[in-house]
């Protein structure tokens, strides 16, 4: 059963559970708050998130090659160049590290510097300079469905039984490549 209010959490929780990184880790946008990984270094552009160093991600303030892996979660729609910010975050793994990045496609504006969507081909040509890229749909038109239906005011009190519901939905009516989407979760070896 999904418990999370936002559908996109269960899916990057889940993601981050099986990603598993090991050795140094980086988590861009991230911090005291938003901690995903014990022992990992944090970065953030926002002091009040509590990172371990505040920095723009588009121009991290690291050492090239010092990272066995870097989680980006729900970042790159909120950077003014994605490409910069894959090309840091390519520039600060070390060969054959691991990067795990979520982004959201059909997704309300969720702060004032959210600037972007990505679709499956745009990632794709993002991550060209990157191997074994994995780009996997967080659910389909039934999660897109009933995510917006959450938005509403009796949504809000039904979001348990709407997230299930269109998780349910779309486990039943599986699509491998949704032209429609929530977001996805990428996963690429440098």
């Amino acid at each position: 059963m999904i418990r999370t209010r936002y559908l996109r959490r269960h899916f990057i929780e889940d993601a981050v559970r099986g990603f598993q990184p090991e050795g140094k880790i980086l988590e861009i946008g991230s911090g005291e708050t938003w901690r995903y990984v014990e022992g990992s270094l944090t970065v953030n552009r926002d002091r009040s998130a509590a990172p371990d160093v505040v920095c723009d991600a588009e121009k991290l303030t690291l050492e090239d090659a010092s990272f066995d892996a870097v989680l980006c979660i729900e970042v790159m729609e909120h950077t003014t160049s994605p490409p910069a910010l894959l090309s840091e975050i390519r520039r600060v793994l070390k060969p054959g590290g691991r990067l795990l990045l979520t982004v959201p496609f059909v997704f309300e504006i969720h702060d004032e510097r959210d600037y972007y969507r990505f679709t499956r081909m745009g990632l794709e040509h993002l991550l060209a300079d990157f191997s074994e890229v994995s780009i996997k749909p967080n659910g389909g038109v039934f999660c897109v469905i009933f995510h917006f239906m959450r938005l509403s005011l009796a949504g809000r009190a039904l979001f348990p039984v709407l997230n299930n519901l269109g998780y349910l939905l779309d486990s039943l009516f599986p699509q491998s490549n949704p032209r429609i989407t929530l977001g996805y979760t990428v996963t690429a070896t440098k």
